[in-house]
C-alpha cells in the first residue's frame, strides 16, 4: 500500500473508495431512504481499498457503476479481507496514542 521509493521518501499505491457513492452524482449513489443510510455511507462496511488505477475506473461517472456494481465491490472486499478472519484488528494511533479497533 505504501512503499519507500528512496530512503525516508514514501509513496502510496492505494486509495480508500466508497462502494456506495457519498457525493451527489457519484457512481453507485442510490437515494437514501433514512438519515441512518446517509451515515452508513461513511462506515467501514462501505469502504474498500483499491489501487490508484482501479479507483479511477470504479468511480468513473459514465461506466463505473455498470462495470463495478456494489455487489461486485462487496465481493472484492470480502475476498481481500478474508471471510474466515473475523477477529478485530487493533491499531494504535501515533498522534493520540489511542487504540482503535477495526473489524
Amino acid at each position: 500500500m505504501i512503499f519507500e521509493v528512496k530512503p525516508d521518501v514514501y509513496k502510496k499505491s492505494a486509495q480508500i473508495a466508497h462502494i456506495y457513492g457519498v457525493q451527489p452524482g457519484s457512481a453507485r449513489r442510490p437515494p437514501c431512504r433514512a438519515p441512518k443510510e446517509e451515515q452508513e455511507r461513511d462506515s467501514f462496511r462501505n469502504l474498500i481499498l483499491l489501487c490508484l488505477a482501479h479507483h479511477v475506473e470504479v468511480d468513473d461517472k459514465k461506466k463505473g457503476a455498470n462495470l463495478h456494481p456494489p455487489e461486485l465491490l462487496f465481493e472484492w472486499k470480502r475476498k481481500h479481507e478474508g471471510e474466515h478472519d473475523k477477529n478485530p484488528v487493533r491499531i494504535r494511533n501515533p498522534m493520540t496514542d489511542e487504540l482503535a479497533v477495526t473489524i
